[in-house]
C-alpha cells in the first residue's frame, strides 16, 4: 500500500471516529437539558425558561415591576435584562423566555407591599433582592432573607467559594444571626404563608424588623444588618440588635396574627415562637418551659431599657412580672432571693416581732389614725386581738387609717416584687404606697398609687405584686404602706392584719 493511500485511510477512520464521539456526545448533551437548560463547554445555559415566583415582605402588590439580570461565570452582570411582573394580590410574579449564557442571575423588585404589623399597603416602597442559580430551578422566591444573604453570597463568591457553598455558609450564618440552632434552608424556597419551621422563621424575622418602623427606617435597618453581615457572616452590632428585639417586644403579636390572616392568602404559621425567640436571646433569659412554669429572670443587657426588669415564665412563654398578677409561690420566692440576705422585708406578725417590723429599709412600726388622731400601737394592744385592729365603732367616725411604717427615710423597695397581707375586714380596703416626698403627718395625696384588697370575712392572703398598684408605685423612697377603710354606710366596721410582708412571704 502506498503512502498516500494509508494517509487517506488514517484519515477516513478519524473522520469516523468523530463523527461517532459526535453522536455520543449530542445524545449526552441532550440528556442533561432540562426545562430550557443545556451545557455549552462545561457551562449550563438557559434557554427560553419561565422564571416565577413570590414577593413577599408581606406580598407586594399587583403590577409591581420585577426584573432579571443575567450573571456570567464570572458572576458579573453581562448586559442580558428581563422584565416581568407581579400578576396576584398574594405577590405572584412571572418572567417570560429567559435566555441566559450563564445560568446565574439576580433578581431585584421594587414597590409598595403589605405590611403584616399595620396590617395595610405601605406608604412608601421598598426593595429586595435575590441571586440564584437557574440551572436547579424555575421557581425563585423574593424574600426578606433572600435581600439579606445577597451582599455576603457575593462576598463569598469573592473568597473562591463556589455558588452552591456560597448560598450554603450564607444561609447558615443569616439564621444563625437571628436564632440558635436553627436549621437553615434555601431562602428561594420559602413562604411566608408556608408551615415549615423555616418559613415560620422568614415571617417572624419580617415581623420583627418591621416592628413599628417606617419603610424608610426598615430600608436603613436592613442596609445595616446586610451590611454586617457581609464581611464576616456575624450580627456584630448589638446596640442595633437590642433596639430590634426592644422594639420587637413591644409588638401585639395577636393583632399581627389577625392582619395577616385578614389578607386571606393562605394559613399563617407559627411565627410568633421566632419574635419572642429573637428577644428572649437578646434579652438574656433563659428558656421558659413546662419545666420552668413559675420561674422569674432578669433581663440583663445593659443596651436595652428593659434591663434589669423581672419577667416570670408563665405558660410557657416569657411574661412581664409588673402588671400581670402572677401569684408567686413562697418557694419561687425564696429561689428568687437566694443568697439575697437582707432583700425585702420579713413576714411581720404578732407572734414574730410584736410592734416592730423588720424591714430591709429599717426597723419600722404600726400607727393608726382615727378621728384626725395618730397614735403608734404598742405591744399589748396588738396582743389583745393577735394583729393590728381597727375597729370603726364610734359614732361620727367614717374613716380610719392603719399605717405600717418602714423607714424614717425613703427607701428602695423595688427588690420586694410587691406586698402581701394576711387579713379579715368587713369592707374593702385601699392599700397606699407612702413616698418619703408626702409627709407621715399629712393625709395621701390624691392620685396615690393605690390597691383595693377585696372584703374578707375569712382570714384571707393577699399577694400584690407592685405593677397593679394604680397609678405606677414609685418604689424608690418609699417609707410605708397605709390601709385605708371607710364605713360606707355600716355602723360598725372591723379590720384586722395578722401578716404583712415582701411579695409571696406571708405564706
Amino acid at each position: 500500500m502506498t503512502p498516500c493511500k494509508r494517509v487517506l485511510e488514517f484519515w477516513i477512520l478519524l473522520m469516523a471516529f468523530c463523527a461517532s464521539a459526535l453522536v455520543s456526545c449530542s445524545n449526552n448533551d441532550e440528556e442533561k437539558i432540562s426545562g430550557g437548560v443545556s451545557v455549552d463547554e462545561g457551562i449550563a445555559t438557559i434557554e427560553n425558561k419561565t422564571v416565577a415566583g413570590v414577593s413577599q415582605k408581606g406580598p407586594f402588590v399587583s403590577n409591581t415591576s420585577v426584573k432579571l439580570f443575567g450573571l456570567n461565570k464570572d458572576f458579573i452582570q453581562d448586559g442580558t435584562s428581563y422584565n416581568g411582573k407581579v400578576v396576584s394580590e398574594a405577590g405572584d410574579f412571572s418572567l417570560q423566555r429567559v435566555s441566559l449564557s450563564a445560568p446565574y442571575a439576580t433578581l431585584s423588585i421594587n414597590g409598595y407591599y403589605r405590611n403584616e404589623v399595620t396590617g395595610k399597603i405601605s406608604n412608601s416602597p421598598m426593595e429586595l433582592r435575590a441571586i440564584t442559580d437557574l440551572s436547579k430551578r424555575s421557581s425563585v422566591n423574593l424574600n426578606l432573607l433572600t435581600h439579606l444573604e445577597y451582599d455576603r453570597v457575593f462576598a463569598l463568591l469573592d473568597s473562591e467559594y463556589t455558588f452552591a457553598g456560597a448560598k450554603k455558609q450564607s444561609e447558615r450564618e443569616i439564621f444563625g444571626a437571628f436564632f440558635v440552632g436553627e436549621q437553615s434552608t434555601n431562602f428561594e424556597n420559602l413562604d411566608i404563608f408556608k408551615q415549615s419551621n423555616q418559613d415560620a422563621a422568614l415571617l417572624g424575622i419580617s415581623v420583627l424588623l418591621q416592628s413599628s418602623l417606617s419603610e424608610g427606617e426598615l430600608t436603613e435597618l436592613m442596609a445595616h444588618v446586610s451590611s454586617d453581615i457581609e464581611s464576616d457572616g456575624k450580627w456584630d452590632d448589638d446596640t442595633l440588635k437590642t433596639l430590634v428585639a426592644d422594639n420587637a417586644f413591644a409588638l401585639d403579636l395577636a393583632k399581627v396574627r389577625e392582619n395577616i390572616e385578614s389578607w386571606k392568602f393562605g394559613d399563617v404559621p407559627g411565627f410568633e415562637t421566632y419574635v419572642e425567640e429573637f428577644w428572649r436571646n437578646v434579652f438574656g433569659l433563659p428558656a421558659c418551659g413546662s419545666a420552668s412554669e413559675g420561674d422569674t429572670a432578669r433581663v440583663k443587657n445593659e443596651l436595652s431599657k428593659h434591663d434589669g426588669e423581672l419577667f416570670v415564665c408563665q405558660d410557657e412563654k416569657w411574661k412581664p412580672y409588673s402588671g400581670n398578677g402572677y401569684v408567686m409561690s413562697l418557694e419561687q420566692y425564696a429561689n428568687l432571693l437566694l443568697g439575697q440576705k437582707g432583700t425585702g422585708f420579713d413576714a411581720w406578725s404578732y407572734a414574730e416581732h410584736g410592734a416592730t417590723i423588720k424591714s430591709s429599709l429599717g426597723d419600722g412600726y404600726w400607727n393608726i389614725t382615727s378621728g384626725g388622731a395618730t397614735t403608734a400601737l404598742s405591744e399589748e394592744t396588738l396582743k389583745a386581738c393577735g394583729g393590728v385592729c381597727a375597729d370603726l365603732n364610734e359614732p361620727g367616725k367614717e374613716s380610719v387609717v392603719v399605717a405600717a411604717v418602714l423607714a424614717e427615710t425613703g427607701g428602695n423597695a423595688s427588690d420586694w416584687l410587691g406586698v402581701c397581707i394576711e387579713y379579715t375586714s368587713d369592707v374593702d380596703v385601699v392599700m397606699m404606697v407612702r413616698a418619703d416626698s408626702v409627709s407621715r403627718n399629712s393625709p395621701l395625696e390624691t392620685g396615690a398609687p393605690s390597691y383595693t384588697i377585696p372584703a374578707s370575712s375569712e382570714k384571707r392572703v393577699e399577694n400584690i405584686p407592685w405593677g397593679l398598684f394604680s397609678p405606677t408605685a414609685s418604689l424608690k423612697d418609699v417609707v410605708g404602706l397605709e390601709m385605708l377603710l371607710r364605713k360606707g354606710g355600716q355602723s360598725a366596721v372591723t379590720f384586722n392584719i395578722t401578716k404583712l410582708g415582701a411579695y409571696g412571704t406571708c405564706g
